[in-house]
């Protein structure tokens, strides 16, 4: 049996005066879904991350964070990292995306990256 896989991308700047523009990339087969969170900047940075998915649902609930640092080029586009987690009928999913430059936050968000009814 194939299963169809759902690729979307979702744009929500969150600073209007920010130059730095990020969503979420989200591929989802039955039962199993693929975060990758990016961003772009128009200038040369180096930047500090944290990533928080969020799941819950009738079974239960989830936390997964991830933290780093990532050197992004002017005009260039970076995915800070990639995530694979089940999803089950009933569960909800929630990404916090905290961007840091210089131990300031130049960019913060929250996504919903459970798949599409």
């Amino acid at each position: 049996m194939a299963h169809a896989i759902l690729v979307f991308s979702s744009y929500i700047p969150m600073l209007a005066d920010s130059d730095i523009q990020a969503w979420l990339d989200l591929a989802t087969t039955p039962g199993m879904a693929v975060i990758a969170p990016a961003l772009h900047s128009a200038l040369s940075r180096n930047l500090d991350y944290t990533i928080t998915i969020n799941k819950t649902g009738p079974g239960g609930t989830s936390l997964i964070k991830q933290s780093g640092k990532k050197h992004v080029d002017a005009g260039a586009t970076v995915y800070l990292s990639s995530t694979s987690l089940s999803l089950r009928d009933g569960e909800q999913c929630n990404l916090i995306m905290v961007i840091q430059e210089d131990g300031i936050v130049v960019y913060h968000n929250e996504f919903s990256c459970s798949p599409p009814r």
